[in-house]
Formats: structure tokens, C-alpha cells, sequence
């Protein structure tokens, strides 16, 4: 994509699902990947301690321990709840982000019906 110079943003297919708690593919209602290395980050102006490591996908991540570092940057996706579509954004230099689905992306590609 940095190669070809592309500026756009698209739709890759994913989604946070409320059945399943989690973030899935539209496809087949897989899960998706999280963390690095395919989730961008975003800057918040306040200073947020970060929680211990979470890599289940269907529980609420813990909260930060009392004295934990502070951080502005955190890692996406933020949003769980319904009516949030995974992205890549040439702002997150094409990580997947967590954006409103209601935003007007290009999708990444496109799959005919048989």
C-alpha cells in the first residue's frame, strides 16, 4: 500500500460482535487477530495507566493496578459495542483501527455472489 501510494481508507471486512463479545470476521464469524502486529495505536490527551496484558478476546480486559505507568497512547480497538467495523486507515499508516461503521470507507475488496 506504501509502495502503490495510496492515501485512502477502507474496510477490511471485520466487526465487534455482541453475541460473541468479541471482534469477528463478516465472513464466517471468525475471530480476529488482536493486538500487534496488525492493530494501529491513538494519542488521548489524558494519561491513562495501562491495565496487565489481555489476550482473551471474550472477557472484559482488568483494569490498571493503583501507581501503574500512565501512557497517551493506547492500542486499538477501544470500542466494544455494537456498530463499530474494523478498518485500515492511512492516518494509522494501514492498521486495522476500530472506526463507527457508519463512516463512508472504500471496502479493501470486493467478493461476488456465486
Amino acid at each position: 500500500m506504501r509502495d502503490s501510494h495510496l492515501t485512502s481508507d477502507y474496510w477490511i471486512g471485520g466487526r465487534f460482535d455482541l453475541d460473541a463479545n468479541a471482534w469477528a470476521w463478516v465472513q464466517d464469524d471468525s475471530s480476529m487477530p488482536l493486538g500487534s502486529p496488525y492493530w494501529g495505536t491513538r494519542y488521548n490527551k489524558s494519561c491513562m495507566p495501562r491495565p496487565p496484558p489481555h489476550t482473551d478476546p471474550s472477557t472484559v480486559p482488568r483494569l490498571a493496578l493503583p501507581g501503574a505507568p500512565c501512557f497517551k497512547y493506547y492500542q486499538t480497538p477501544s470500542n466494544r459495542a455494537a456498530g463499530w467495523c474494523a478498518a485500515i486507515t492511512y492516518e494509522q499508516y494501514h492498521f486495522f483501527t476500530d472506526e463507527p461503521c457508519v463512516d463512508a470507507y472504500s471496502p479493501l475488496c470486493q467478493r461476488r455472489a456465486n
